[in-house]
């Protein structure tokens, strides 16, 4: 078998099968019917420690930034129709013939094989495995231990006797009722924590300086918020803002830790990557200048 016979066909339906796991497992329930603008929150949330280096030539590439380029500035400020192919395909609305957006569905639903050639390179070895495997009982096995063995009328000992079987026929039906009953109880937790931790709250609100989990029916009803009520974004739930007047430790290795907005001629800060909560801005990452310019606490390691 040769790398050529896993098809990309096989690729991306690994993407989506992967993708329909995650949506059991993702408790919020945004990935069920994610928006494109989520999708291009999700990319801007991923950015960082989570992406290898083969995931950022894929976004450069999709986004058409150079090397030297701020990709986090780039996945800001793209327009959010370009994801919006990316949500057809894992939806199986319609599918997806460039690469590169199958290869960035698959950065985005956290696939492990990726890209093609990594799927491709594990299929080929399983293969190879699966080839090299003769199951003891087989008839192959049971011919060629016949042909090896010299048999005079007596019963040899390659077959196994009748406690035998009925003890690994016994053990494999209850081994199959532990998964079973495993699988589902599991299936059963996810939904659980669901209903449990988020029963009625689907949505999501600027409180303070932090996101809130609230109930969408608020917005239904028309009563008066100073912040507009949406969609619930885990990855949006995890967004602060912090006091600018304290100590921070700004920088790890060169990059920046924190982010920040001005607004009416302050700074604020945040914890990490997104957009602003009120004006829906991107925000940007800190730099030397901003701290200087408005005589910011840098905090020391």
């Amino acid at each position: 078998m040769n790398m050529h016979t896993v098809t990309f066909d096989q690729y991306k339906e690994a993407i989506r099968v992967h993708y329909e796991s995650k949506k059991i497992a993702d408790i919020t329930g945004i990935l069920s019917n994610p928006s494109p603008a989520q999708l291009r929150n999700l990319c801007l949330f991923l950015l960082g420690d989570s992406f290898s280096n083969n995931d950022e030539i894929i976004i450069r590439s999709f986004l058409n930034v150079k090397e030297e380029e701020s990709l986090q500035k780039a996945i800001a400020d793209c327009e959010i129709s370009k994801f919006r192919p990316i949500r057809s395909f894992l939806k199986r609305e319609k599918d997806c013939q460039n690469r590169t957006r199958v290869e960035l569905a698959a950065i985005l639903v956290d696939y492990n094989l990726r890209p093609y050639q990594k799927y491709a390179q594990s299929k080929q070895k399983a293969k190879i495995q699966e080839n090299q495997y003769v199951p003891i009982e087989s008839n192959n096995y049971s011919q060629t231990r016949d042909q090896a063995t010299p048999t005079s009328g007596k019963e040899t000992g390659s077959k196994l006797s009748e406690p035998q079987k009925d003890l690994r026929s016994k053990w494999g039906f209850q081994n199959r009722n532990y998964i079973l009953l495993g699988s589902a109880t599991f299936l059963l937790l996810i939904f659980a924590i669901k209903w449990c931790v988020f029963p009625n709250t689907q949505c999501m609100q600027w409180q303070n300086n932090h996101y809130v989990a609230v109930d969408c029916i608020d917005q239904q009803q028309g009563f008066s918020q100073r912040n507009t009520i949406v969609p619930i974004d885990p990855y949006s739930m995890q967004l602060k803002k912090l006091d600018n007047t304290k100590e921070w430790l700004f920088f790890k290795n060169g990059k920046p830790l924190l982010w920040y907005s001005k607004q009416y001629g302050t700074i604020e800060l945040f914890n990490g990557p997104g957009f602003h909560p009120e004006t829906q801005k991107p925000l940007k990452p800190i730099t030397a200048y901003i701290i200087k310019k408005y005589q910011l606490k840098p905090k020391k390691e």
